[in-house]
């Protein structure tokens, strides 16, 4: 579902390496809008994704990338915080979080301001609410100065994805610059 202007558009986005939060309800091709991009990444630059669950198509999309896959399994004792901890010391050219929950946004707000070309999800149905989305995850029930940490974050991104299902189809709701 996306023309060829939106097209160039991603592939400029990607290959310049913005850092982009993709937003959306649940079933609206978060993930697959992650594959999708990493398709214009260089095989041979390194990205580290960092999951709890198994959604990126190595198989099938990213086959032949220079990709490492930390999982998160917290009875084994590899957190969301130790496998970012890692992440980030590596020399991973982009840092992709399929899923970030609660506060695991500040590790990702660390490595948007460390490294370029990162790209995250975060449950919410436009750019604005996807902003308070990881500013309250941010936070996570502190009472810090709201909008501070909302601009803060705001400043780690270059862009807002937003994925809505229309039927059986996934599309582009919108694209906004930050």
């Amino acid at each position: 579902t996306i023309d060829d202007t939106l097209e160039k558009l991603i592939s400029a986005l990607v290959r310049g390496k913005a850092n982009i939060g993709i937003g959306g309800g649940m079933n609206t091709g978060k993930t697959t809008q992650i594959n999708y991009m990493l398709t214009y990444t260089e095989k041979d630059e390194l990205k580290v994704v960092v999951s709890s669950v198994a959604e990126t198509d190595v198989e099938r999309v990213l086959k032949g990338h220079h990709l490492v896959i930390l999982n998160v399994n917290e009875e084994k004792g590899f957190t969301f915080n130790r496998q970012m901890r890692a992440a980030l010391r590596t020399t991973a050219s982009r840092i992709i979080v399929p899923e970030a929950r609660g506060s695991e946004i500040r590790q990702v707000y660390e490595a948007n301001v460390k490294t370029r070309g990162n790209i995250f999800t975060a449950h919410a149905l436009d750019d604005e609410a996807f902003l308070d989305m990881i500013t309250d995850m941010y936070l996570d029930g502190e009472n810090s100065n709201y909008e501070y940490i909302k601009q803060k974050l705001a400043k780690s991104l270059e862009v807002v994805v937003i994925m809505k299902a229309i039927g059986d189809q996934i599309r582009i709701k919108s694209l906004s610059e930050l």
